[in-house]
């Protein structure tokens, strides 16, 4: 669709996964510049993927509320299309998916059809459309999203979680795993899927003349490209700059809840059994409980709460019952002048 000076064009809407019927990107052009003391000025260019993956009810939602909202202003058969003369080029014109496209292109179906979409909608199905200004392109709505993004986080508590581990993709936030806790040394899955060949990671070798050497995921770059400026990330755990500390805060990289680019939102956690934030901000360290969030989407403070007060996580009924009367046996409670003492129980060795 076009909206003023912009128009979004959606790639991989007819991509299957396994978890999904469908994924739709939207690719978000973005310039990050900056300089530090004594250091060059650098400006990156960044095409970064947003992708939406919805689940099969809110596919199935999507499909029968289209015609009820009338997003589709007409609805246009491929071999009509091809009677009319209408080539690729002309739907790429017109803002349809990427994908679809070029499957117009290779003239293997005639079984598809073309939505043209009613403004401001878009999308194959005519799904989608910005509560923003029609004139903003889609890397300025991410720039507007971020830039409010720390007052958002700190009046909710949720966040996003990794579906693609078959045995970690049933536990919700905040306890379920974030993709940058994959390969980590902490086993977080049930059956220890996340740390599951780990060491094919480290098997590259890379030139010490001219190529520095990530700490982590066996990944290299060009020697020139390290130390250059923090603004400037090139390892996907970050390890060719300094991370940004704060001497009085175990919060390192606190600036990277406003910060859309790869720097902050694509790169992997830096240190082994480090907790990760799930925002490119990780604590060093984490134990306990904790009662002070320092993430500042109190993903710490929730995991913590989690843990100390669900037992879930533990299948077996009789290792889960040890577990409670190891955590509450021979502690009192007192209520005014009443005191109540736990019962005994039985030791159960849990495997």
């Amino acid at each position: 669709m076009y909206f003023g000076l912009s128009h979004y064009s959606l790639h991989h809407s007819h991509l299957s996964l396994t978890f999904y019927p469908t994924v739709d990107y939207l690719y978000a052009y973005l310039i990050e510049d900056g300089k530090e003391f004594d250091s060059p000025y650098v400006r990156n260019y960044h095409l970064i993927p947003f992708c939406h993956r919805p689940d099969h009810i809110d596919e199935k939602q999507q499909q029968m509320t289209t015609g009820i909202n009338k997003t589709i202003a007409q609805t246009i058969p491929f071999t009509q299309l091809k009677q009319q003369g209408i080539t690729s080029e002309q739907l790429f014109e017109w803002f349809t998916p990427i994908d679809l496209a070029e499957k117009y292109e290779m003239n293997n179906s005639n079984f598809d059809v073309f939505h043209n979409c009613s403004l401001p909608w878009f999308g194959s199905m005519c799904q989608y459309h910005f509560p923003y200004d029609s004139s903003l392109s889609f890397g300025e709505i991410v720039e507007i999203h971020f830039a409010n993004y720390s007052s958002i986080i700190h009046n909710i508590r949720n966040g996003t979680c990794y579906p693609f581990l078959n045995s970690c993709n049933d536990v919700l936030w905040p306890l379920c795993i974030d993709w940058r806790e994959i390969c980590v040394e902490k086993i977080d899955c049930i059956s220890g899927e996340d740390e599951e060949w780990c060491e094919e990671l480290e098997m590259t070798k890379c030139n010490d003349n001219d190529e520095y050497r990530c700490h982590y995921g066996g990944q290299y770059i060009p020697l020139t490209f390290a130390k250059d400026s923090r603004v400037s990330i090139d390892c996907l755990d970050g390890s060719d700059e300094q991370d940004y500390a704060m001497e009085f805060n175990s919060l390192v990289n606190v600036h990277c809840v406003n910060v859309q680019t790869f720097r902050c939102q694509e790169r992997i956690g830096r240190y082994p059994r480090s907790f990760q934030c799930g925002d490119g901000q990780y604590i060093r360290s984490f134990s306990l409980p904790s009662l002070t969030p320092v993430c500042p989407n109190k993903r710490d403070v929730e995991y913590s709460r989690a843990i100390l007060t669900s037992l879930d996580h533990i299948l077996d009924k009789d290792c889960r019952e040890a577990f409670y009367c190891a955590l509450y046996s021979n502690r009192t409670q007192e209520t005014g002048n009443i005191t109540t003492y736990s019962v005994e129980c039985i030791v159960v060795f849990c495997v």
